[in-house]
C-alpha cells in the first residue's frame, strides 16, 4: 500500500470510469476487468522507468550494476500487474467520452476513490504522475517510490489517472528464477491462457461503488436502465442518469 505518498489522493477524491456499453455486463455481474499493462493501447512506454534514473545512476555509479535491476522492474510493471485505470475530476470530460466511452454507446461509472478500495479491495493504487522524459525528475527513491506503474509522459496528462491494482504472484516469481528470459504474449498464454490479457476481480457490494451510472452523450438510457434490471441489478438502475452534456442551454436560464 501507498502511505503518506503523494500518488495516494484522498478518499472522498471524486473519479470516473467510461467504458462502452459492451462492457457494462461485467460490471453488471459485480466483476472488474483489470488489465496487464503491455496490453494498454497507444503507449508503447507502458511499465517504463523514468529515463532520468538511468541518466542520475550513471552520473553516480557504475549504472551496470543496475542494468538487471531496470530489466527486472520493466518487467514486473509492463506483464505482472492487473490494472484498472480511473480519471480524477469532479466532472465529466468530452475527451474520456471519446476516447474511452465510445459515446454515444458507453458509460461512465462516478464514484471515489475511498469506495473503489472498499469494494475492490485492490493490492495497490495511486495517482499516476506526468512527467518530461527530457527533464530530470526529482524523486525521494529511484528504486519504487512511487513504483514505475505510476509514471507517463506528460502528453498523456489529460487522462488525470488514478490507478488500482493486483498482482501476477505467479508471474512475479517466474520473473525472479528467469531473468535471462524474455517475456511476451506467446510466455503468458503458455503460462495462463485464462489471464494474459488481464483478470477479473469482485466487486462486493456493486452499489456502494457506483455514485451514479451516467450514459454518454446522446445515448440511450432506456437501454442502460432495462440492461440494468434485466441483470438482477434494480438497485443500480435508480442509479443511471443523463449525461450533463446533454443538458441544452435553457436548463441554466432559468
Amino acid at each position: 500500500m501507498l502511505v503518506d505518498d503523494p500518488t495516494d489522493p484522498p478518499d472522498d477524491t471524486v473519479i470516473w470510469r467510461y467504458i462502452p456499453l459492451t462492457r457494462l455486463r461485467t460490471i453488471l455481474d459485480g466483476q472488474l476487468f483489470c488489465t496487464r499493462p503491455y496490453k494498454f493501447a497507444g503507449d508503447f512506454w507502458e511499465g517504463q522507468y523514468p529515463p532520468a534514473y538511468a541518466r542520475n545512476l550513471k552520473r553516480a555509479v557504475d549504472a551496470d550494476e543496475f542494468k538487471e535491476e531496470f530489466a527486472r522492474r520493466l518487467k514486473i510493471h509492463k506483464y505482472a500487474h492487473f490494472v484498472s485505470c480511473w480519471n480524477i475530476c469532479q466532472y465529466e470530460v468530452d475527451w474520456m467520452w471519446t476516447n474511452y466511452g465510445k459515446a454515444p454507446d458507453g458509460v461512465a461509472i462516478q464514484s471515489t476513490v475511498g469506495k473503489l478500495k472498499r469494494c475492490v479491495r485492490p493490492h495497490n493504487w495511486g495517482r499516476v504522475q506526468y512527467y518530461d522524459p527530457a527533464e530530470e525528475l526529482t524523486c525521494s527513491n529511484a528504486f519504487g517510490n512511487p513504483p514505475d506503474i505510476l509514471y507517463k509522459r506528460r502528453g498523456y496528462n489529460p487522462e488525470a489517472e488514478f490507478r488500482i491494482w493486483f498482482n501476477d504472484d505467479q508471474l512475479l516469481e517466474w520473473i525472479e528464477q528467469n531473468m535471462d528470459t524474455d517475456i511476451d504474449e506467446a510466455k503468458l498464454k503458455e503460462m495462463n491462457e485464462e489471464t494474459f490479457k488481464g483478470k477479473k476481480y469482485p466487486i462486493s457490494p456493486l452499489p456502494d461503488l457506483v455514485t451514479n451510472l451516467v450514459v454518454a452523450p446522446h445515448g440511450n438510457i432506456d437501454k442502460v436502465k432495462t440492461m440494468c434490471h434485466e441483470a438482477g441489478k434494480s438497485l443500480l438502475a435508480r442509479l443511471v442518469t443523463r449525461s450533463a452534456l446533454d443538458r441544452p442551454p435553457s436548463a441554466f436560464m432559468d
